[in-house]
């Protein structure tokens, strides 16, 4: 195709992908006007409880039109002087973030940042209440959240004429399961997408951009001074405080799908990428395909509710039964982690094979450590070896009785022989179920079963994608 007709079908394609993503002028109106009602009761409830000295302000994506269609989170912040002392404004903004609430007609529940706030829905609206402090410099910031404030302050006039680019953006990045800073995802947050928009100056240049990164990549606006070294696939400082990298969330997997992800958006360009075929195994499928595969899950129930506390405990919890298993001679093909959210995960494994292998390859230490480990190692009562592989010593083991991945995980979690956060560990060990291939189908939870199908698929939502679009 040509290079003109190229762009002309990335310009349609945006048109067309505009007119479902971007907020239409009625929703933006009826968001403007509930806003504006949040702010007046806020004003009026915190005359009543003596605290007129703290301003709330709405921020964030829907004080910047730069929010989805259809996906209206406004951020309302109670912003408190900076002498009140902190217990005060947690206690205090968050009893007054329930009565906003609560009076306006909206569902309320207390929710976790850096402190307490609340979190209300009503009509198709999510409105978080945070208390935060009312600075003015990064130098200010005594919570996290403060600095939403001087993000907001740096991109409202900046972003003017690249709302809609930066939604196109957004969506994108939506679609192919890369948006999100939580733990959860560990993808690109709304900041991140916005000033990466900013920086590069409209939606396609950021798609080419990010095609072309590399490990390591360092995006600036010209006039910082990037002084401060950070250890992260990607670095962006933020341009409120340059000692913080924005990226810092964005994991390296979820880097290098975007750099996959664009890399084939801009070869096979298609609405797929935005609204991607997720297309589920019925239940039969789903049976037939996990009967046809070596997958070991354990199932548990867990009192951590909080999701910023739970992935990364559960994620700590997989590396460590995964080093387990390969440390006991299993071969650990993929694995993965599941929650509701609500009480209920599974770490789930995939296998080459049900039993350990009869011969176990033993690594031992490289040339550089001292003598003492070395001794260590070629005193321990290995069947083969050791012989030199590269920088290493490496030996062989006999396994004489070979054990399941069953009975092995079992075993281990029962004794509590892996690590863990502490709360999560506790639950594991205390209530678990261990599931094997078509066993999984029998927990009663639809969200489950769409994880399991996605897991089983194996291509992320990009690759789905550019599968199904047609060649430019």
């Amino acid at each position: 195709m040509e290079t003109g007709s190229w762009y002309g079908k990335i310009e349609r394609l945006k048109k067309e992908i505009l007119k479902e993503v971007y907020p239409s002028k009625e929703e933006r109106e009826k968001v403007e006007l509930e806003c504006n009602r949040l702010i007046q009761r806020a004003k009026e409830i915190l005359g009543e409880e003596s605290l007129s000295e703290v301003e709330p302000k709405v921020l964030g994506s829907v004080a910047r039109n730069t929010y989805l269609r259809g996906e209206v989170d406004i951020d309302l912040f109670l912003l408190f002087p900076l002498e009140v002392p902190i217990d005060e404004l947690r206690s205090r903004g968050f009893r007054v973030g329930e009565q906003i609430l609560s009076s306006m007609g909206y569902s309320t529940e207390r929710r976790y940042a850096s402190h307490p706030y609340a979190h209300g829905s009503k009509e198709g609206i999510e409105v978080d209440v945070v208390p935060a402090y009312k600075v003015e410099h990064s130098n200010e910031i005594k919570t996290p959240v403060d600095r939403s404030v001087l993000h907001h302050e740096f991109l409202k006039e900046r972003i003017k004429g690249l709302e809609e680019e930066i939604v196109l953006f957004k969506a994108f990045m939506k679609g192919c399961g890369l948006y999100g800073a939580e733990a959860k995802i560990g993808g690109f947050s709304g900041y991140l997408c916005e000033l990466l928009v900013l920086r590069y100056g409209d939606f396609l240049s950021t798609v080419e951009a990010i095609s072309k990164w590399r490990e390591g990549q360092v995006v600036s606006f010209p006039e910082q001074r990037v002084t401060t070294s950070f250890s992260s696939p990607l670095i962006f400082p933020d341009p409120t405080d340059e000692r913080r990298n924005v990226a810092a969330a964005v994991s390296r997997e979820k880097f290098h799908e975007a750099i996959f992800a664009t890399k084939l958006f801009l070869d096979r360009p298609s609405k797929l990428f935005f609204f991607p075929p997720r297309r589920k195994f019925s239940t039969k499928e789903l049976l037939d395909n996990l009967s046809k595969r070596n997958l070991v899950g354990i199932l548990f129930e867990t009192s951590l509710y909080i999701p910023d506390l739970l992935w990364p405990q559960l994620r700590k919890t997989l590396e460590s039964l995964s080093n387990v298993l390969r440390e006991e001679g299993f071969n650990v093909i993929r694995s993965g982690v599941w929650s509701n959210e609500r009480g209920l995960a599974l770490i789930l494994f995939e296998l080459d094979d049900f039993y350990q292998k009869s011969v176990v390859g033993d690594e031992g230490p490289p040339s550089r450590v001292p003598i003492d480990n070395i001794v260590g190692y070629i005193t321990k009562n290995l069947e083969c070896g050791p012989w030199v592989e590269g920088d290493r010593l490496m030996g062989l083991n006999i396994i004489r009785r070979p054990k399941s991945a069953k009975f092995l995980l079992n075993e281990v979690i029962s004794e509590g022989r892996f690590s863990g956060g502490k709360h999560l560990k506790k639950d594991l060990i205390e209530n678990f179920d261990i599931l094997v291939s078509s066993e999984l189908i029998n927990v009663q939870d639809v969200s489950l079963l769409e994880w399991l199908s996605d897991f089983l698929r194996g291509k992320p939502p990009w690759l789905e994608a550019w599968k199904w679009s047609e060649r430019s």
